[in-house]
């Protein structure tokens, strides 16, 4: 799909999520591992956010809560004009863990 922009397809088992950037800067990951304890669930997670976008693509079907979930756009071909109202949620990206969206006033100094 990245090299023929007219191959459409499903990202499944991945998927996209889209957010808006609250601070400057960029923050990205390679493939990380995210374990939530009191769930005893887990899974992969890849973060590239340049303000004023962000982007988290998971690896098992998992979508990344305060994320637009985006994955169908892929089923779209790249010259089809579609109009689209979307709301897409404004996150902090402040510090190093990739779909961490704590405000600075979580952590104490």
């Amino acid at each position: 799909m990245l090299i023929d922009p007219d191959r459409v397809g499903s990202l499944s088992p991945l998927r996209l999520g889209l957010f808006l950037r609250v601070n400057a800067g960029g923050r990205s990951s390679g493939i990380a591992s995210i374990i939530d304890a009191p769930t005893r669930s887990g899974w992969l997670i890849a973060e590239f956010s340049f303000r004023p976008l962000g982007w988290l693509l998971t690896f098992d079907d998992n979508t990344i809560p305060g994320t637009m979930d985006v994955s169908a756009w892929s089923e779209v071909g790249f010259h089809t004009k579609v109009d689209l109202d979307i709301k897409v949620p404004c996150q902090w990206a402040e510090y190093a863990i990739p779909g961490d969206f704590r405000p600075p006033k979580a952590f104490p100094r």
